[in-house]
Parts: structure tokens; C-alpha cells; sequence
């Protein structure tokens, strides 16, 4: 038997995160997992190295679609579904929906699971979600916001639209134990095509928290985690000079080298974050964060968690004062458990 997923793999962090989840959650029952991804292939490819017993198959469907591969990979399908993250906003977001829609024609169950909604107020982005309920056998969002919004573009009609918690949360990849690596972690992202923010304050604002936190907490090294090589590595380099000025010791972390992550993330005495997934990684592994608020998502997460304290606010970041407790993290077996169930159920 096969099965397809689909979504933005390539080499950021929080969608490996899932991706790494559902493969290890399909690889006994599936025989093949086909890879539809909107990122970059090869390095998707380079990415996912762990899975020596599954047959994986990478398709592209950015510009360079192979439209004859992805037919292939639908052909005898038990299901397409779209895995994890924010896969409907108005900055493009579409949900996969021409490939969901091609599914669909050829018979192929279609789901979404573990995403969010953020920004939908283009009609395009609108007709997106309801052509997304109106297809699918269930679409699962990760937050109660998300389910609010898609309930109130098709007016309630349809009983397929449901919570699951953040695929994240699933991932067996944590550690046992708990030591403190005598570091603090910081993971940007740039922001240049966010409206509002400048790009340059927010990250370099950022910084002087990470080396507060360390004088703080009287450590001398930065792990910088860059969460998507593609996005990021500029403002991560520019971090690494400013670390290195003030006399930290500085180590990079690749977010498409997943257990390395991990690792580091488990390891960390504070987690500065600007990507979410570091934040979930943090909230599930019960390590002290902060997570700035660029994005609807973010406010998502920390009111789901109940960790509001934590959160970075947009316009006023060098105000925060850092919570170095441990998060209280009671959902996390129930969340993950979750999960399992759910995908247990339906596939």
C-alpha cells in the first residue's frame, strides 16, 4: 500500500519536524510514502536520510513540476494529505488545493492534518479553504482559531472540520533525561515581507535578548538554529557576528539536520525563537522559551499552551523580561496520544 503527503518540506525545521513524524507514524503500514513538496527537492532529499526500511518518493510541485511524477505518486494512493503547518494565508497559502482537487478526480481520499489558517482575507485565500472542507474526508487544524475561522467560511454546513493538536507534538525524537548544555538557543527569521516590521530591529533587538538571557544565566555560548537555511541564513549570520563581538562562543545548528535539533533545543538552558516549532519543541520537552510575536500563530500557540508570559510582544521587545521556569507542559502525553489516535483512525 501507498500513501502521499504533501506540504512545504525542503529544509525548515518545523516542517521536517511533522513530516519526520507522519513517516514514522506510516512506515509499518505503508509500503511507499510519496513526498509532494512545494520546497526545495534536493535538499529535502539530502534531509531525509533516517528511513533506510521505507520507500520514499520525492515529487516537486513548485515551477519545476513534474506533472506526470505527482499523477504517479496519486495513482493507487490510499489517501493525499496535506501535513502540518500554516498551509492557508493570504501570502500565498493556497492548501495545495489543485493537487487536492486532482486527488479527489482520481478517487484518492483527501485530508488535512495538523494545519493552521492565518490570514484569509482575500477572496482567493477564502474560496481556498472552503473548495479545502468541501473536498476532503477531514480537515484537522491544530488550534481552535483555525477551526473557527474554516467553520465560518462554509457556514457551519459541513461536520468534517475538526482539532488535532500540532503534529509536533507526536515526534518520538525527544530525549530522555534532562541536562543543561550550558548554552542559550537562538533561532530568527526574517522578516522582510511582513508588513510593519522592520526586518533589521526586530532580529538585531532579538540578539541583545539572547545575550542578556546569557549573562543572566552566566553562559558564555549561543547555539544559533537556523530553521530554514533558505529564509533565514543571512540575518542567522549577521546574529553569529554581533555573539562572537560580545565574546560568546557560537555553534550552528542546520534545522534539516532534525535530530541534531532536537539535541540542541533538549539540551539549551533558554530558547530564544522567532519560528514556532522551536517554541512547541521547548513547550513539549518542558525547556524555558521565549517566541516573538510576528504572526497570528504564534498567539495561537502560547493562548493553546496557556504560556502567554512568553510571548515576545510585536512592537516591544526590549521590555520583555525572560521567564527562566520550566514551561508546565500537562498536555503533552494527551496531545501526542491524540495525534496517534487520529491517524490510527483514519489511516
Amino acid at each position: 500500500m501507498k500513501i502521499s503527503i504533501i506540504g512545504y518540506y525542503g529544509g525548515n525545521f518545523g516542517d521536517l519536524l511533522m513530516l519526520d513524524t507522519l513517516i514514522n507514524l506510516f512506515k509499518q503500514k505503508y509500503d511507499e510514502i510519496n513526498i509532494l513538496t512545494y520546497g526545495d527537492h534536493v535538499l529535502l532529499r539530502e534531509s531525509i536520510t533516517d528511513y533506510p526500511e521505507t520507500r520514499l518518493n520525492i515529487v516537486s510541485v513548485k515551477k519545476d513540476l513534474d506533472m506526470k511524477a505527482v499523477k504517479k505518486a496519486l495513482d493507487g494512493s490510499m489517501a493525499l494529505l496535506w501535513g502540518g503547518g500554516t498551509c492557508f494565508m493570504d501570502q500565498g497559502g493556497t492548501g495545495g488545493i489543485k493537487f487536492m482537487l486532482l486527488g479527489f478526480l482520481k478517487g484518492v481520499k483527501i485530508y488535512y492534518l495538523g494545519v493552521g489558517i492565518d490570514s484569509v482575507k482575500k477572496s482567493t485565500t477564502k474560496l481556498c479553504v472552503r473548495l479545502a472542507v468541501l473536498l476532503s474526508k477531514g480537515v484537522y487544524l491544530r488550534d481552535n482559531k483555525s477551526v473557527s475561522i474554516a467553520k465560518k467560511l462554509t457556514l457551519g454546513l459541513k461536520r468534517n472540520i475538526h482539532y488535532i493538536p500540532d503534529l509536533a507534538y507526536a515526534n518520538e525524537g525527544a530525549y530522555e533525561g534532562k541536562k543543561k548544555g550550558g548554552y542559550v538557543v537562538y533561532s530568527c527569521r526574517n522578516l522582510s515581507d511582513y508588513q510593519g516590521l522592520d526586518n533589521n530591529f526586530v532580529n538585531s533587538s532579538l540578539v541583545d535578548l539572547v545575550i542578556e538571557a546569557a549573562r543572566k544565566l552566566n553562559v558564555s555560548k549561543v547555539v544559533n538554529l537556523v530553521c530554514d537555511y533558505e529564509v533565514d541564513i543571512a540575518d542567522a549570520e549577521q546574529a553569529n557576528l554581533i555573539f562572537a563581538s560580545k565574546g560568546l562562543e557560537v555553534e550552528t545548528v542546520y534545522g534539516n539536520l532534525i535530530q541534531k535539533s532536537m539535541k540542541c533545543l533538549h539540551e539549551a538552558d533558554f530558547i530564544v525563537t522567532a519560528r514556532l516549532h522551536p517554541a512547541v519543541v521547548a513547550q513539549t520537552l518542558a525547556v524555558p522559551y521565549a517566541v516573538y510575536d510576528y504572526s497570528d500563530k504564534i498567539n495561537k500557540f502560547v493562548e493553546e499552551t496557556g504560556e502567554k508570559g512568553r510571548l515576545i510582544l510585536r512592537h516591544d521587545i526590549p521590555a520583555y523580561k525572560p521567564l527562566f521556569t520550566e514551561p508546565v507542559n500537562q498536555f503533552q502525553r494527551e496531545n501526542g496520544a491524540m495525534i496517534k489516535n487520529v491517524i490510527n483512525e483514519l489511516f
